[in-house]
């Protein structure tokens, strides 16, 4: 599944947006591919929106060793701050 389409984009948004762990993690689990940028972008938008299950669900596929109430924190931050945080 490639994240560069813009139905998939949409999908995905909104499953982060409005926390639907399952269909996030049928996406990941199809072969939805998530490039760094896209990656910060939609952990922010999970925890921006306080979704911790999903959150952790990004973390858990990507091998971070992050808790998701940090990320859930630094989302009050602004995208940077999530960004700052990954990169550490």
């Amino acid at each position: 599944m490639d994240h560069g389409t813009e139905g998939t984009q949409d999908l995905l948004h909104e499953a982060l947006r409005r926390g639907h762990e399952a269909m996030v993690r049928l996406m990941l689990e199809r072969g939805l591919t998530l490039d760094d940028r896209a990656y910060i972008n939609s952990m922010y938008v999970a925890a921006g929106n306080g979704h911790k299950e999903v959150v952790r669900l990004l973390l858990q596929h990507k091998g971070v060793l992050i808790s998701a109430d940090a990320v859930l924190e630094a989302a009050k931050g602004g995208p940077a701050a999530v960004f700052v945080l990954l990169r550490e």
